[in-house]
């Protein structure tokens, strides 16, 4: 199993192999992102793309980004997990992520979760429910 930072060079070359797994996440939260909204963080280094491969097969997809708060709190937010057999790279894709945020000056992982199962999952790994977001439509 491969973990890959990939380099904003390879954006254009890579990220049509992740399509399908993004595009999963996508239709949980179209209102609030797109494909062309993705491609385009990736390509100015707003955002970083690692993939996780077994040979020539991408079998999980993330997308990384660092923010800073306006207290100065600065975090690596993962907005989008998307693939197969977490069970396999899951501990060396969060080892990669919290070197990551090291580099970065981050003082703590993030995610963006659609569904209750990240929450379950994460837990083991020392992730908490910070805040829900909830919403409902303007009649």
């Amino acid at each position: 199993m491969d973990i890959a930072l990939i380099p904003i060079s390879l954006i254009d070359v890579i990220l049509p192999m992740c399509e399908g797994y993004i595009k999963d996440v996508i239709k949980r939260a179209e209102t609030d992102i797109s494909m062309d909204v993705i491609r385009n963080q990736l390509k100015r280094g707003e955002t970083l793309l690692v993939t996780i491969s077994e040979g020539s097969e991408i079998i999980a997809v993330n997308i990384l980004e660092t923010r800073e708060f306006e207290t100065g709190h600065k975090v690596l937010l993962i907005p989008i997990t998307a693939g197969t057999r977490m069970s396999e790279w899951l501990d060396d894709f969060l080892q990669l992520a919290h070197q990551l945020a090291k580099d970065s000056g981050c003082k703590e992982l993030r995610g963006i979760s659609c569904r209750k199962g990240w929450t379950r999952a994460l837990r083991d790994y020392g992730w908490y429910d910070i805040h829900t977001v909830i919403g409902c439509e303007v009649k």
